[in-house]
């Protein structure tokens, strides 16, 4: 017989193993009970969350000055620009920072917790992806450097938050995570509302906020050598945002934004961003919050 988990990883349909081996592969991570409450605070339909992940030069697919001045150009000008916007509107949001862009870049943390209403969370060392990495060891190492960086940046405050690089999670991922203390996770997509997870059988103690590619802006806007976004166009973009937004505002979930500051901080891009967030609060029944604050809530519920 195969070895499930290495077909697992080769993405292989389990052609020669048992039932029992398929639901053991495909029980290491399972989207557990809905954790969405009955009403959000103050009487809110919705909660929303406007997430960042600030990859800047992060990840290096390859040493190309012009590449990497797309990220550059994250930390020089979109990340001043976003804060900006936000304190215009007066919300808070989450950002995800790797351990190593907060080293090259030393100003990025203190300058997001600055308004004093932004959460700053866990995107890996230099954007790697964990099933890509050599053992669980590694990973732990990757994550704990991560975490005592970003804990230094931000007064001795610990990230509570985490969302996987590349949304690529390995088979020890959340376990590591619970290890090291961090409450919730914003990568997967097995609801679309908050949840509990269920780890190879056991419900975890971190809380899943989940996100969704069709609710970011690399699918849609992101361009370099290696990528081409499906809908170049700003205006059909802040379409879905809109789509998406007032589904979840009629289900009275949560909408979950998925932002990048090298794309959505460009002239044109942030147009849109000023512009969803202005329909948004058109609603007067609206949650603005961090992820944290999300898992906190529903954690308590």
């Amino acid at each position: 017989m195969a070895n499930v988990s290495t077909e697992l990883r080769a993405g292989c349909l389990f052609t020669e193993d048992s039932e029992d081996a398929i639901r053991d592969a495909i029980s290491v991570v399972r989207a557990g009970d809905s954790l969405n409450p009955s009403a959000w605070p103050n009487g809110a339909r919705v909660a929303v969350a406007i997430t960042f992940d600030v990859d800047h030069e992060f990840p290096v697919y390859k040493l190309d000055p012009a590449i990497l001045s797309l990220g550059q150009y994250g930390a020089t000008t979109a990340l001043p620009r976003i804060l900006t916007l936000l304190k215009k509107h007066e919300i808070p949001a989450t950002f995800f920072v790797p351990g190593m862009v907060q080293k090259i870049h030393p100003t990025t943390v203190p300058e997001i917790l600055a308004d004093g209403c932004h959460e700053v969370g866990l995107h890996g060392w230099v954007h790697e992806r964990a099933p890509d990495l050599r053992d669980r060891e590694e990973e732990s190492t990757m994550i704990s450097r991560a975490i005592e960086v970003l804990t230094e940046a931000a007064g001795g405050v610990r990230p509570v938050g985490y969302r996987a690089p590349s949304a690529a999670i390995s088979e020890h991922t959340l376990e590591l995570l619970e290890e090291h203390g961090v409450r919730y996770d914003s990568t997967l997509s097995g609801r679309d509302e908050p949840h509990e997870l269920v780890l190879r059988g056991r419900k975890s103690a971190l809380v899943e906020i989940p996100m969704s590619w069709e609710g970011t802006d690399y699918l849609f806007l992101h361009n370099d050598e290696f990528w081409q976004g499906s809908l170049p166009w700003p205006t059909a973009v802040l379409d879905v945002y809109k789509s998406d937004f007032d589904v979840a505002y009629n289900e009275g979930t949560i909408f979950n934004l998925v932002l990048h500051p090298q794309v959505i901080g460009r002239r044109s891009r942030l147009v849109i961003l000023d512009q969803l967030i202005s329909y948004i609060k058109s609603r007067n029944d609206v949650w603005f919050a961090t992820l944290g604050q999300m898992a906190e809530y529903v954690s308590n519920k």
